[in-house]
């Protein structure tokens, strides 16, 4: 008989985290904001119905259950694959820079390349910046050539070979000076974070002063992006209070956050 692989069992922490990951209205951002600000899954999920309903949303968010959870890694596990989580020591360094990066990600195959140096191809039509990492270039008489000769100059890569992509990536992001902390808790890390995360803010204001910084917050906003530092600036009340405000706003689906730390309301909360 054909032996099967051995998985681990997935502890409590892991789970919370995936429940909270696959948690309603959780993004990779407001992921991260939350373990930031109570410094575990599970703090983080028993804070959510009251936040969500500061942000203004009658309904409770749907939070998966831990058997749920554990269902979906045993199904997993299953299949041959296992869960990496934002934070963890086998999670991409690579990857975990990005400020909404994935906060778990479902791996096939040898996890232990993920450390090495390595290139991501994505089709999206709407690019990041650094999306627009590279450009192959092609004729001038081609139409369907002109988006990445445009791209090319406005100074992306001109790339015609694989050492071309090569001499332009960093060897180790710690040696190039790329490293990120985690964005993570109060003090220390949770189980399975490696490196201290910075403190959390927690806003001084009174509720009061809170329930205006939402009002306030609100009509700074619009449904096309606007960067948070705006939001923070043109504010009465402290970072810290809007930062607080938007994770409420954003766990009660009333705005959106978007690459490059920008915030837009949601259309049918702008109507």
């Amino acid at each position: 008989m054909e032996k099967r692989q051995q998985h681990p069992q997935p502890n409590q922490d892991e789970l919370d985290r995936l429940r909270l990951i696959r948690t309603e209205g959780v993004g990779p951002v407001a992921y991260r904001r939350m373990l930031a600000r109570y410094g575990s899954a599970s703090e983080a999920i028993a804070a959510l119905p009251a936040l969500v309903t500061a942000g203004g949303r009658s309904a409770p968010p749907a939070i998966p259950s831990r058997d749920d959870a554990a269902h979906e890694l045993q199904e997993l596990a299953r299949l041959g694959g296992r869960m990496l989580f934002l934070g963890g020591s086998d999670y991409p360094p690579l990857l975990a820079m990005l400020d909404d990066a994935p906060a778990c990600i479902a791996v096939l195959g040898d996890a232990n390349l993920l450390p090495n140096r390595a290139v991501a191809m994505v089709g999206g039509r709407n690019a990041s910046a650094n999306g627009q990492l590279f450009a192959v270039p092609g004729s001038p008489l081609d139409p369907r050539s002109r988006g990445g000769n445009d791209l090319i100059r406005q100074g992306a890569h001109l790339t015609e070979t694989a050492q071309d992509v090569l001499d332009n990536l960093p060897d180790h992001p710690a040696r190039e000076g790329l490293a990120r902390s985690p964005l993570f808790v109060h003090g220390t890390a949770p189980t399975g974070f490696s490196e201290p995360p910075p403190a959390w803010s927690e806003p001084r204001e009174s509720a009061a002063d809170l329930c205006k910084a939402r009002e306030q917050v609100i009509d700074l906003l619009e449904t096309s992006p606007t960067a948070v530092d705006d939001v923070v600036r043109r504010c009465q009340f402290s970072a810290a209070a809007v930062m607080a405000v938007l994770l409420e706003l954003e766990l009660a689906g009333r705005i959106e956050t978007l690459p490059g730390s920008r915030v837009a309301l949601l259309p049918e909360t702008a109507l």
